[in-house]
């Protein structure tokens, strides 16, 4: 079979295909630098009216779909924007801010308010969206418009575009008012989080690496699946890397693949080191029971790989080209951790021979006293009570499954950003001073 002689050979050769992945790693790292690619949030999706009516937009009237954002000013409890200390503030801090750069306009609040007060008089009733002073008089928005992308204001600002919005409102602040930032530019460059949730990865891979030294044994056995993942996980991330220079890929796409990269990375290299260990404990020579374990538990890898590619090249169906980058991007990062799994990992067992049982940590990864392998075992403990565990395994899963009932489906907005973030904050005192739903326009074209 040729999984067993591409085993072998990699086994054999094993000096030659560990320098070939190293080259390979090294001269696509350099690549993707070399490119100087970044990803692009372009999101269409063609046939629909939302997409007509972005298109006749951006034909006609580009400025409304410029990237922009909201300040909020708030004054606090018992004090009015309107105040001169106020007032001055807030006019002084939009004369920063309109002499930023790529800033193509900045309303006025106070001068919003006085068009709201007019349109009211002539028709009757307050215009939605022509937010400027709040009835109460506690809050003042301000609509900034940045002459940049449209589709993804990165391609244009750079990271700093946020920071000195936010700077420019210091004064304001000084001045005793709380200021908060929301629209595209908050949401591309304060995405909140931080802290623990920066290193979730990282984070990941030490439980892997907790959860393999237990189940081996063997610090040496759990190592492989892990460093073959990132070998792999490596090189398909900068393939991508250097293809956003040719085409369109989002930003979300390059985490997608990370994150089924590493699983099933780990998950496959496992399957091989698992098999390989009990051909090594059957008295098979090192070389053969690498052999075998490509043609066994490597034929298992391989169509499940398959299947996955196939399943995330499906997102291709839905006909929205973001979708269908994620699903290709996945597939790719999944393809090039097959390869990796197929032959640097039987590259490095080949290197590793009898001894992959090293760095043994006392107490784990033993047979148990019968000289049945504990799994072996607790698989008969289950099998011999098959509808107490069955109930057992329905009620665990009835409770992890409980959060489903409060889930609430619907598109993402400021409103639903972390609570650390700038645009909730504007989300929050506008929904609170001039209403639910005021600082979510709909816009129909004629």
């Amino acid at each position: 079979m040729w999984l067993e002689r591409l085993g072998r050979g990699a086994a054999v050769h094993r000096r030659w295909v560990l320098a070939g992945w190293v080259v390979a790693l090294v001269g696509l790292v350099v690549l993707a630098g070399a490119l100087g690619g970044t990803t692009n949030d372009i999101f269409r999706v063609p046939g629909t009216d939302s997409q007509a009516a972005f298109d006749i937009l951006e034909a006609d009237f580009p400025d409304q779909n410029l990237p922009a954002a909201t300040l909020v000013f708030a004054a606090e409890r018992d004090e009015q924007i309107t105040d001169a200390k106020y007032a001055d503030a807030i006019e002084a801090a939009l004369s920063k801010v309109e002499a930023l750069p790529h800033v193509k306009s900045v309303s006025n609040p106070f001068q919003t308010a006085e068009q709201i007060a007019q349109a009211e008089e002539l028709m009757g009733v307050t215009p939605r969206g022509a937010i400027g002073v709040s009835k109460d008089l506690r809050l003042a928005t301000s609509n900034v418009v940045f002459d940049a992308e449209a589709n993804d204001p990165r391609q244009t600002l750079g990271p700093d575009a946020f920071d000195n919005l936010d700077a420019a409102l210091a004064q304001a602040r000084d001045a005793g008012l709380v200021t908060k930032i929301g629209g595209a530019i908050a949401d591309v460059y304060d995405t909140g989080g931080g802290g623990i949730a920066d290193h979730a990865d990282e984070i990941g891979l030490v439980i892997a690496a907790i959860i393999l030294v237990i189940a081996f044994g063997s610090i040496v056995a759990a190592g492989m699946p892990i460093g073959v993942a990132l070998v792999g996980l490596g090189a398909g991330l900068s393939i991508v890397a250097a293809l956003e220079a040719v085409t369109t890929i989002g930003s979300v796409a390059p985490i997608l693949g990370t994150m089924i990269g590493l699983g099933v990375g780990i998950d496959y290299s496992l399957f091989i080191v698992t098999r390989y260990r009990e051909n090594l404990a059957n008295g098979m020579a090192p070389i053969d029971a690498v052999a075998d374990a490509i043609k066994t538990a490597g034929s298992a890898v391989l169509f499940a790989g398959i299947t996955v590619c196939i399943a995330t090249l499906g997102l291709a169906i839905a006909g929205i080209p973001y979708v269908t980058t994620l699903g290709w991007v996945a597939a790719l990062v999944v393809a090039v951790i097959v390869v990796a799994a197929l032959t640097l990992l039987p590259a490095l067992l080949g290197f590793a021979g009898t001894k992959v049982n090293a760095l043994s940590i006392p107490g784990l990864g033993k047979n148990s006293a019968d000289g049945s392998p504990v799994w072996h075992r607790w698989a008969h403990v289950v099998a011999r009570r098959p509808i107490i565990y069955c109930i057992i395994s329905l009620v665990l899963l009835g409770a992890l499954a409980l959060p489903f009932k409060d889930m609430r489906l619907g598109f993402p907005d400021d409103g639903t950003a972390p609570s650390d973030t700038q645009q909730r904050g504007a989300y929050d005192l506008v929904s609170e001073h001039f209403g639910p739903g005021e600082i979510g326009e709909l816009v129909v074209t004629l």
